[in-house]
């Protein structure tokens, strides 16, 4: 009684409302074959405290019913043939990126993260990737993360497209001189309404969701695979859904990518030759970037989930999905500056921040005697005077390193300036989580007189302190990495010091002592307990007594100026698992 089954799905979202869950559900098809659902259930991706949930369209259709998988996933559907997948490539990969391991020997992921495939870095691949690869040409890594399934779904994926803060665009392929009278590829650009999902055509189009890093704290964490790229090179995870015969056409990118295919199969048309932007000729009247006459294609591969095909800047590509099988793929992005930004900003900024605004040119009076008869000479001496003072500014190492750690850690993306405003706390609550977090040790030199929990009043030595951390509370409160939050950091030998980057805020400056900690926020992880940071203040072994307190003194620093410009935020892995419970005892 399909009526029945409406209004019981009505009373469950209004109890999950009054109970303060955040979650939606439409009746949204994806594609147009999707249209008679027969039956629909709601779906929470539980959140943390201070995460942002990605909205859940959850559909149960025919077409998943006919394949034997409730949700849609279609895990029954006929498998690409081992011909087909496995046929020789000249760009596939005689070595591995990365190390398949036991899932038993991995600790625990996150309260909420979802199973990636348990892999890790095979160093000698990524030294024959970036030796031979990288920049250069094109590689295939055949089932390169074994078992990875996609953390979202393509409803989730048109979920996300609905919100006023994502980047996502719908593209789709009409063909040449198509009786519609449309253009051969037509571009939609997001926020999209519910309804325009249904009246998309059934096939032959593709939706695209730009930087859903940034939003599902899932997909931050894929990045902690591609460490051996530095972090001011990444640009986002992109994710794709695209229906039989859907993609985006032939095209070429700035930036280097690494396609995970993370559900169904897509079909690759690659070539090795780059196109360079002088020689790049696209359909014109349309709004897509598509190659007229598309390229020569050197190789056609078909991509299955857990295949990773890497593509340098410039290398001309055309992926199609060819099956009905829900092809979904990730775009890894590694965007470069362009030359010409680089030159521009950096002038700026030293005009900026470093010349007196009210200092002038002084002339050299020996030699305007020397030329005072040519009054349209512009002498040599000027030049040269003028030259020297220039590069004089610009030849300021210290000046530049801080210009360049804060010109690559800006958001590379548009950003409104609200989007951390929720998340930031005050001094006072920002200094509380930073004491369950990192407890101050009770030393001799400490001024306090209020002992703080876990710590003796007498003098602490690094056993003692170790051994408090061991026993302190809160060990599973969890910091929350806020997503698409960029790292970096230099080191200066000289000075004993590390300069920390982050999204293009003036440095922060640290004794090298703090390098655990400042490699840590740059690994990319998502979440990260507090005992991972207590563990941190006796990461050497020899550490003395006094670099373990400055490692404390210093992290706790930087924690609270974390918290308070809402780059980190916290949640309780117990609250989460509570959470999850309730919401499944809801959903039945």
């Amino acid at each position: 009684d399909e009526s029945k089954h409406s209004h019981l799905t009505i009373c469950i979202t209004f109890i999950m409302a009054s109970m303060g869950f955040v979650a939606s559900a439409f009746w949204l098809p994806l594609r147009s074959s999707a249209a008679t659902i027969r039956s629909a259930s709601l779906h929470q991706i539980i959140k943390s405290s201070n995460r942002k949930c990605i909205r859940t369209i959850v559909c149960s259709t025919s077409k998943a019913s006919k394949s034997g998988s409730a949700d849609g996933s279609g895990s029954k559907a006929k498998k690409t043939s081992s011909s087909e997948s496995k046929t020789p490539s000249l760009f596939t990969s005689s070595f591995r990126l990365f190390d398949p391991v036991d899932a038993k020997s991995i600790k625990s992921r996150p309260s909420q993260s979802p199973s990636f495939g348990s892999v890790r870095l095979n160093p000698s691949g990524v030294e024959e990737f970036l030796k031979n690869y990288w920049n250069k040409k094109p590689c295939l890594f055949r089932n390169a993360i074994p078992g990875f399934e996609s953390p979202i779904s393509p409803d989730e994926l048109a979920g996300l497209s609905l919100e006023q803060e994502v980047e996502s665009r719908i593209v789709i392929h009409w063909g040449e001189n198509n009786k519609k009278g449309k253009p051969e590829y037509e571009g939609m650009y997001g926020p999209f309404e519910e309804d325009q999902f249904s009246k998309l055509p059934g096939e032959n189009y593709t939706l695209l969701v730009n930087e859903v890093n940034r939003h599902v704290p899932w997909i931050h964490d894929l990045l902690s695979y591609f460490t051996f790229i530095p972090n001011w090179r990444v640009d986002d995870v992109m994710v794709s859904y695209a229906a039989k015969g859907g993609g985006v056409g032939p095209h070429v990118d700035n930036y280097d990518v690494f396609l995970l295919q993370a559900k169904g199969t897509r079909t690759w048309r690659i070539s090795d030759v780059p196109i360079a932007p002088e020689d790049e000729q696209i359909i014109p009247d349309i709004n897509v970037n598509v190659l007229q006459g598309g390229f020569p294609v050197k190789e056609q591969m078909i991509c299955q989930p857990g295949d990773l095909l890497y593509l340098p800047p410039r290398c001309p590509h055309w992926g199609t999905a060819e099956k009905e099988d829900d092809c979904m793929t990730y775009s890894i992005g590694f965007r470069a500056p362009k030359y010409r930004d680089l030159v521009y900003t950096y002038g700026e900024h030293i005009a900026d921040e470093y010349i007196n605004p009210d200092q002038f040119y002084a002339d050299n009076n020996d030699d305007l005697l020397a030329n005072y008869k040519q009054p349209g000479l512009i002498s040599p001496d000027a030049i040269q005077r003028v030259r020297a003072m220039v590069l004089e500014k610009l030849n300021d190492e210290t000046a530049f390193m801080q210009w360049f750690g804060m010109a690559v850690t800006e958001p590379k993306r548009y950003r409104q300036g609200s989007e951390l405003n929720d998340l930031m706390l005050d001094e006072k609550e920002a200094q509380e989580l930073v004491d369950k977090i990192l407890p101050l040790p009770k030393t001799s030199k400490s001024k306090s007189s209020k002992a703080t929990k876990g710590f003796s009043s007498a003098a602490a030595t690094t056993s003692t302190i170790k051994a408090s951390y061991d026993n302190a509370e809160d060990g599973d409160l969890e910091c929350v990495v806020t997503e698409a939050c960029i790292y970096a950091y230099t080191t200066n030998p000289t000075t004993h010091q590390i300069n920390l980057f982050i999204n293009g805020d003036d440095p922060l400056v640290l004794p090298l002592a703090c390098l655990p900690l400042v490699e840590l926020l740059c690994s990319r992880k998502s979440v990260l307990t507090a005992s991972t940071f207590r563990r941190l203040a006796f990461e050497d072994a020899a550490s003395s007594e006094q670099e373990v307190e400055t490692r404390i003194a210093e992290s706790r620093r930087v924690l609270k100026l974390l918290f308070t410009k809402g780059y980190l935020s916290v949640s309780y892995a117990d609250d989460d698992d509570d959470e999850r419970e309730s919401g499944s005892e809801n959903e039945e």
